[in-house]
Order: C-alpha cells, then sequence, then structure tokens
C-alpha cells in the first residue's frame, strides 16, 4: 500500500470518540475517566453535542499530564485534562457539501487560528509544533497564539529560511535535545529538518512517502511508510531497518514484515512502538527484535483496530488513536 493510499484511509468521516482499555486491571479506572472526557462511556452519548466532532489523528504529553490531540477533521488541537475536553487550538469553519467542517489558514489567537489539516503534534519551545498537511505549512502553537514555523502555503521543495521554505504534505514531526525539528516531508520522499537558526535544510533522502518520525537518545526513528520499514537515524546516517517488504510477521529485523507503518513513538525505556497501519496492528521494537502489542479480543470483546495513527507513551501507558473508529485505546506497552 503506497503512502497516498494510506493516507485516505486515515481521511474516512468520524464522528465523536471513546478510550478504552486492554490491559490490567489498575487501569480501569483511569480508563473510564478518560472516556468520560473523550464523550462516551459505555455506549453513552456525547456529553457536549456543541461541540466539533471529535476525531483523534495524533496525540502528544503535555507537561501538566494532558494528552494534546490533532484533529484532522474538525481543523482543532484537543486538549484533554482531568474530567474535560476543550479545543485548545483552531476554529473550524463553515461545514462542506458533505458536512466536514473546511479548513483554511490564518495566524492569531488560539481561538481565531485557522488549519487545513493538522496531522502531527509535538512538544517544541514553550508551546507546540504542528504539521498543517494541507496547508504544507509548519505551525507553532503557545499560550499565546499560533505563528507560521515553516513553509509558504503551497506545495514545493526548497531549502530555504523557514517562511520562504517550500514543503509537500508535511506529516511526521520530532524535536531534539538542541531544539532542531524533523519534518517528514511525505510527497517529497525526505526527512527535512527546521535549525534554531531557521533555515530548513534536508536531513535524509532516499525514502518513500515517509510519515512517523520520533526522536530519543540521540537517533531519529523513521516510518519510511511506502518501503514498509522502519529506520533508526543518526547523525543523518541509518543505523539500523527493520522490516522492507510489505506482510506482517514477527522478528528480527530481517524477518519483521509491516505494512505502511505510519506514526511512531517510544517509551522512557526506548521501547519502539509502530502503528502499522496496514496491519491493523500496534507494533513494538526492542532489543533488536519486532513484536505485535497483544489486543485480547476474548477479554475485552468487541474492542477492534482499524485505522491505527498517532501514539504517545506516557505515565506506564500507551495511548493510540484510531481515526476510522473515532477513539483513543489505551494498551499496556
Amino acid at each position: 500500500m503506497r503512502v497516498r493510499e494510506t493516507v485516505k484511509k486515515l481521511e474516512a468521516v468520524k464522528t465523536y470518540g471513546t478510550i478504552k482499555r486492554c490491559g490490567r486491571r489498575r487501569r480501569y479506572r483511569l480508563a473510564f475517566a478518560l472516556a468520560a472526557v473523550l464523550g462516551i462511556v459505555s455506549g453513552g452519548t456525547a456529553a457536549a453535542a456543541s461541540q466539533p466532532v471529535f476525531c483523534p489523528q495524533a496525540v502528544a504529553a503535555g507537561p501538566d499530564g494532558s494528552l494534546m490531540v490533532t484533529d484532522c477533521y474538525s481543523k482543532v488541537i484537543w486538549k484533554v485534562t482531568g474530567d474535560e475536553r476543550t479545543v485548545y487550538a483552531g476554529k473550524p469553519g463553515q461545514k462542506g457539501l458533505y458536512g466536514e467542517p473546511l479548513g483554511g489558514y490564518g495566524d492569531g489567537t488560539r481561538s481565531e487560528m485557522r488549519m487545513e489539516e493538522p496531522w502531527d503534534i509535538v512538544p517544541y519551545g514553550e508551546g507546540y509544533a504542528v504539521s498543517d498537511r494541507e496547508n504544507h505549512m509548519v505551525r507553532y502553537i503557545d499560550a499565546q497564539g499560533s505563528r507560521t514555523l515553516a513553509g509558504r502555503g503551497r506545495e514545493g521543495y526548497e531549502d530555504n529560511r523557514g517562511g520562504r521554505a517550500l514543503f509537500s504534505g508535511p506529516t511526521g514531526l520530532a524535536a531534539d535535545d538542541a531544539w532542531n525539528l524533523y519534518i517528514a516531508d511525505t510527497g517529497n520522499d525526505v526527512i527535512r529538518r527546521l535549525r534554531p537558526d531557521g533555515m530548513v535544510d534536508t536531513y535524509l533522502r532516499g525514502l518513500s512517502g515517509p510519515v512517523g518520525l520520533c526522536w530519543h537518545e540521540g537517533a531519529l526513528y523513521v516510518s519510511d511508510t511506502g518501503n514498509h520499514r522502519v529506520l533508526k537515524v543518526e547523525n543523518g546516517e541509518i543505523v539500523w531497518t527493520a522490516g522492507g517488504a510489505e506482510g506482517q510477521a514477527d522478528g528480527g529485523f530481517g524477518q519483521a514484515r509491516f505494512s505502511s507503518p505510519t506514526y511512531l513513538a517510544v517509551s522512557e525505556q526506548g521501547t519502539l512502538y509502530v502503528s502499522d497501519t496496514g496491519n491493523a496492528a500496534v507494533r513494538k521494537i526492542e532489543n533488536g527484535t519486532v513484536a505485535t502489542v497483544p489486543w485480547d479480543q476474548e477479554r475485552y470483546p468487541g474492542m477492534e483496530l482499524v485505522s491505527p495513527s498517532g501514539l504517545v507513551a506516557a505515565d506506564g501507558a500507551l495511548y493510540v488513536c484510531d481515526r476510522f473508529n473515532r477513539q483513543i485505546y489505551i494498551l499496556s506497552p
């Protein structure tokens, strides 16, 4: 499956979501609390019908224990904290022909800024970097409002200072300890880097529709989606490759198979998690081995991943967005 087919799968129309959990009993309370926050508990109806439709695409952990969630359907960023879910940034436009809110572009206060397709989100500086895929831009959002970090609002390929650089459908993001921001320039088949001095350069070439990125202890991890593989990269050089042909198989790096892997996340212990979107599964990589994160169908009937996308490892749990199911699941890592 090529990356554009994967993107189309992730773009189905959605409604409100829930959080559910596979795992130990001690996390049931968290599952119910978060399910209430996100709108539905045990098949109930949405608590706040006046809010935009909730359709989680990607998720990041906030410094205050909240979850920050991108929503490509409603064109907003959600903040989930305590017992409530609120729109943190973005303003949905008028509904289009099929009911989906129309996107747009505009910086300003958080409540007035406009996005076309907020795809990924990562903590960056005092706020968050967000890839705005259909605007071919990378945005920055903090308590004061939003501004554009890189991109000119049209598709292309040019390394230049942030506001003059060109991208083609940027998706995944990752930030290192030196405030370099890595950008999966999916349509151009490369990884770009926004340096602290504001310049955009090309960090890694030779890919096919890369989507997912994450940074951990000096290494950049990349889901090379069109090539069905996951890479570890240090100083612009590939250190190891897992997968490389489409399929579904666990094992060592040479035996493992993925189908259009997209988002990535890493735990504090260094375990790498992969949304294996084409296989409707979550995989993990540790100690040189790829394994599938268990999904207990018998104990939790009716729970089934369809299109796993964004994920984050936080507080001993793994949060997984399923945009097709309009849910965020919590798995035991």
